[in-house]
């Protein structure tokens, strides 16, 4: 699984997340845990099987009502992402996300409703090195 943010990806700032199956399993489990108070925060950092493109951070947690949003921000040169969510909000989009995972979906995308930027999760619809090729290309 990989991630990356545009700034103007189909016209939208975007947090593109792609992976294949396992992978969006793996991060509707994670989303599940957090709509079921079994994990509070989740950071792709940290996590095994991800990577992020151009060292962009991505930390997402379980928020107290009144205290839930996204920011983008950049911090010492870097890139932060964070989503702070309702437990009902991850419980939505693991909802989205298992409808990915089944073999009979060979590719799709989900988007996941947030004010400040566009988070999409892709699957087998962008090649595993994407994002630098397009990047390295738009350089030249």
């Amino acid at each position: 699984m990989a991630t990356v943010q545009f700034e103007a990806f189909k016209g939208n700032t975007t947090l593109l997340v792609w992976s294949n199956g396992a992978g969006i399993a793996e991060l509707a489990t994670q989303f599940r845990g957090m709509a079921k108070g079994r994990i509070s925060t989740v950071d792709f950092g940290k996590l095994p099987w991800t990577r992020s493109v151009q060292g962009r951070e991505v930390t997402l947690s379980v928020a107290s009502p009144g205290c839930e949003g996204e920011t983008l921000s950049q911090i010492d040169g870097r890139w932060v992402v964070e989503w702070r969510g309702l437990p009902a909000k991850f419980s939505e989009s693991a909802d989205l996300l298992e409808a990915l995972v089944p073999e009979q979906c060979t590719t799709g995308h989900q988007y996941q409703d947030t004010a400040t930027f566009q988070f999409m999760v892709s699957k087998d619809e962008y090649p595993p090195r994407f994002p630098e090729k397009t990047l390295q290309q738009g350089r030249e």
